[in-house]
């Protein structure tokens, strides 16, 4: 491989791994701006008690929104995609049960900017991130912490 193709690589790594955190961040500010449109998307999956779930809700919002900046920034990056994918593996899992069950809601996904329900499409989508994140977990990319959102070493 050549220096100009190893150069490009890196530079559509980090347009990916910029596009997985603005996605994270947005996705988690809205959630953050219209909690109870989140709990109410959260109760809707009948999984957790209604106790329970605005908790669940907050931890959700908070993880989002911290590791779509994270990730947008490369600090420290196998902890905060580690975090995303356990989320989207329950998501997927919470995905999964509202399919079989055949029940048709709001995922929850973006509470304010729009309305999305729970379909095949959105199983593709979320199993699609889980593939997309562990592999910006497993990429050369993420063994460097520390540098700034170029990927350039701070001097």
């Amino acid at each position: 491989m050549n220096k100009k193709n190893f150069e490009n690589e890196n530079t559509a790594r980090r347009y990916i791994r910029f596009g997985i955190g603005l996605f994270f961040f947005i996705s988690g500010l809205d959630k953050i701006l219209h909690p109870h449109s989140f709990i109410e998307a959260v109760l809707s999956y009948q999984i957790l008690h209604e106790i329970i779930a605005p908790f669940f809700a907050v931890i959700v919002m908070t993880v989002e929104t911290v590791s779509g900046l994270a990730v947008m920034c490369n600090w420290n990056p196998r902890t905060f995609y580690s975090l995303l994918m356990i989320f989207l593996s329950l998501f997927l899992i919470a995905i999964i049960k509202i399919l079989v069950m055949g029940n048709n809601i709001d995922c929850g996904c973006f509470t304010g900017l729009y309305t999305e329900t729970v379909s095949p499409w959105l199983l593709m989508r979320n199993a699609l991130l889980i593939v997309v994140v562990f592999w910006l977990s497993r990429s050369n990319e993420s063994e460097k912490s520390g540098y700034d959102i170029t990927g350039r070493y701070p001097d």
